[in-house]
């Protein structure tokens, strides 16, 4: 079992002994970084550059991106894509979780979906290039699958005609007790949403589906000056990182 006595890191250099920090774990080597998935502190991991393993429980957040990434792109700078987060929910945790949850509409006569998205949710952060790798750890249950859904908040400077719009790009990371979730699931605007082309929500659609976490994804830029019409925008959202579930989750 991953636990030790209070909120310090463990970091594990490639071909070297453990030890503990209290701050800033990451390094320019490759190394195992792990946060104490047994307390009940949210831990931040700054993984610095090299090609890392992270290890960090629900509530922590994570940065894997390299120190200095492709001004261009906003991703990790060739050499430094690959590292690895581990995300270890426990049978607890999941207790915990935010669970979707459906509410009636009278005026309507319809099913939507009730839970509010916020920054105080009790799930995982992540900053990660798109050639990382993520992977979700859960207790052994009957089965399950792992869903991502992608979306972006928008921000205005100004009259919304012209901008400046910033675009903040993300991925929720959802967990299905039975394996499937609504085709009509959507995230925009930092709310989930539910499009009824595929039929109405019934009233248990949403059963056994819980967030537990996000991945951010960067930002995009976009003006127009209102004399000359001229456009200016630039593009730094990536790919998501390859998500994976492992059941059940092995603890070491």
């Amino acid at each position: 079992m991953a636990e030790w006595l209070g909120s310090d890191f463990r970091v594990t250099p490639e071909g070297g002994a453990p030890f503990f920090v209290s701050e800033n774990p990451g390094t320019d080597g490759n190394e195992l970084i792990e946060t104490n998935i047994t307390d009940e502190v949210y831990q931040e991991v700054d993984a610095g550059d090299g090609l890392d393993v992270v290890r960090i429980g629900l509530g922590d957040s994570v940065d894997t991106l390299s120190l200095a990434d492709d001004p261009e792109t906003g991703d990790d700078i060739a050499g430094e894509d690959g590292d690895h987060v581990i995300v270890t929910i426990r049978g607890e945790d999941l207790a915990e979780a935010v669970q979707l949850e459906t509410r009636y509409s009278e005026l309507r006569d319809e099913y939507d979906v009730s839970t509010l998205l916020s920054l105080d949710m009790h799930v995982f952060n992540a900053d990660m290039g798109s050639g990382d790798t993520l992977e979700i750890a859960m207790p052994d249950t009957a089965g399950g699958a792992i869903f991502t859904l992608e979306g972006h908040e928008t921000h205005y400077d100004g009259p919304e005609a012209w901008g400046p719009e910033i675009l903040n790009h993300y991925a929720y990371v959802f967990y299905s007790e039975d394996g499937t979730i609504p085709e009509g699931l959507s995230v925009a605007e930092d709310t989930i949403r539910y499009g009824d082309s595929n039929g109405p929500l019934g009233p248990d659609d949403l059963d056994g589906i819980y967030i537990l976490g996000r991945i951010n994804l960067g930002e995009s830029y976009w003006a127009q000056d209102p004399q000359t019409f001229e456009t200016i925008s630039w593009d730094r959202s990536i790919e998501a990182p390859a998500v994976t579930l492992t059941q059940p989750a092995v603890i070491v």
